[in-house]
């Protein structure tokens, strides 16, 4: 998955292929969506770009299938650090099947992006 960030226009794009949840949005209020599914060299897939919009101070979760998406919201409802966020996602939700990782970013227009990272690999 391939994210671009316009802080400007508070603005995301992303396009993917594969098995890569996101989560995005305030504590309150959080969409998900997901890439195109496939395996790359599998078939041949077509990759659509889609646009969101972010408020400042939202909160950016990627995750691969490795982790189990169901509960993820609740998670971001109760963890207010990207590191704690991408610690409790891993801690939660790894499914013990496959490898993982988990990028958890707090977006904000005027200043660089926090970013976390969990991997583990089966």
């Amino acid at each position: 998955m391939v994210v671009h960030l316009d802080c400007e226009r508070q603005m995301a794009s992303y396009a993917g292929v594969g098995n890569i949840s996101m989560f995005f949005g305030d504590r309150e209020k959080v969409k998900w969506r997901s890439g195109d599914a496939g395996i790359l060299g599998y078939r041949q897939i077509q990759v659509r770009q889609l646009r969101f919009t972010w408020e400042d101070g939202d909160i950016l979760v990627l995750h691969t299938d490795g982790l189990r998406k169901e509960g993820v919201k609740r998670l971001i409802h109760h963890h207010h650090t990207p590191s704690d966020l991408a610690n409790a996602i891993h801690a939660h939700q790894y499914s013990g099947m496959d490898d993982a990782l988990v990028l958890v970013c707090s977006l904000h227009a005027q200043r660089a992006v926090q970013i976390e990272e969990e991997t583990i690999r089966a």
